[in-house]
């Protein structure tokens, strides 16, 4: 997969979690062995964290659609409404951004950091009936929300045969 990664449709696919199943479980089963595959998905998970992929770089989605609108959330904790930048290319939406490194007093060490800083950046290909001249955008308590109104009717022709 690239860093450009194509979104255009996602479905929530979580499991619903049964009776008899251990409380907590990320993957609701009731297998003994449930408990070894939620450690190694944790483990790749963090390995991802560091990776080019990382999730600073690749900032975490939502895509939903009503009837008159698709809506796209993007995770930016820390990030400034004036460091990030939404634009639409042809069928693409970018928006790509840079979260600064917080500030400490001279002297202070970090002595561990799950956090990313610097450029990031995600590229996602519109549905086809978006109206592109109309995307709003606002920032508020680190969600970057897109509102994408749709098209008003059907866009296409009737073809008449000679």
């Amino acid at each position: 997969m690239t860093d450009e990664e194509r979104v255009v449709e996602e479905e929530n696919t979580e499991p619903e979690q049964q009776e008899g199943t251990r409380a907590g479980s990320r993957t609701g089963r009731a297998n003994p062995l449930s408990e070894i595959q939620e450690f190694v998905e944790d483990v790749f998970e963090n390995v991802r964290a560091f990776g080019p992929g990382a999730p600073g770089r690749h900032p975490r989605i939502e895509m939903a659609e009503s009837t008159d609108d698709w809506f796209v959330q993007l995770d930016l904790p820390g990030v400034e409404k004036d460091s990030v930048e939404v634009s639409t290319v042809g069928d693409e939406l970018r928006v790509s951004g840079r979260r600064a490194r917080p500030g400490y007093p001279d002297g202070t060490v970090v002595r561990r950091s799950e956090r990313s800083y610097g450029a990031f950046r995600r590229t996602l290909r519109l549905p086809a009936d978006v109206d592109a001249d109309h995307i709003r955008a606002r920032l508020e308590a680190g969600v970057l929300e897109l509102r994408m109104p749709k098209r008003g009717g059907e866009s296409g022709r009737k073809v008449e045969i000679d």
